[in-house]
This record gives structure tokens, sequence and C-alpha cells, in this order.
């Protein structure tokens, strides 16, 4: 009796510690991650979890993607149609979205 309490506390003791010291999971995607992603919305084939996935998730390890996140969440406010469209955006949506790529192009060169 004794001994099956000892090795559940012992197991339960490990098993905080291995929590305690695990990381986070966070979104980190890179600058060519947002591009393609980008591309697809401009080519009608990115999906609108991708989108919302994007635009709902702060990026922290890089500002000019953060930036880029934001004007997004703005233009998804104004334009955004949904997947019941073939776009996902309006004209005016893909105008704005092909004017983030081109500033994502520039930035990757």
């Amino acid at each position: 009796m004794i001994v099956s309490l000892l090795a559940t506390v012992i197991i339960l003791l490990l098993v905080i510690v291995i929590l305690a010291k695990s990381k986070d999971a966070y979104y980190r995607p890179e600058r060519k991650d947002i591009k393609r992603l980008l591309e697809w919305v401009l080519l009608g084939q990115a999906m609108e979890n991708d989108w919302h996935i994007f635009c709902d998730m702060p990026i922290r390890h890089d500002d000019f993607l953060e930036s880029i996140r934001l004007q997004c969440m703005e233009i998804e406010e104004a334009y955004f149609l949904g997947e019941d469209h073939p776009y996902l955006f309006t004209q005016e949506g893909l105008v704005k979205i092909r004017e983030l790529l081109d500033i994502i192009n520039k930035e990757l060169s």
C-alpha cells in the first residue's frame, strides 16, 4: 500500500516537473509562409481556416510580419467574403492583399 502510494506521488511529481519545464506552443510563421498564404488568397486557393489562423494569432517573433498581420485584419474587416465565394475577399480586398504581397516580396529581396 505504501509502495504504491509512494510510486503514485513520484509519478505525479515527474509529470508536474515535465509540464513545468515544457515550452508553450505558439504560432511562429516565417515570411515565406505568409507570402505563400497571400499568394493563395489571390489565386482563390486559400482556405478560410488558414486565413483565420494567421489573423487571429499574434506574431511575436517578427515585427514586420506582425504589422502585415494587423493590416490583413483591417482588410478582413472591410472586404472579407468567406469561403462561400470563389475568393475570400472582394476585388478591392484582393487589390489590398496584392499591395501587401508586393511589400513582402520587396522585403524578401
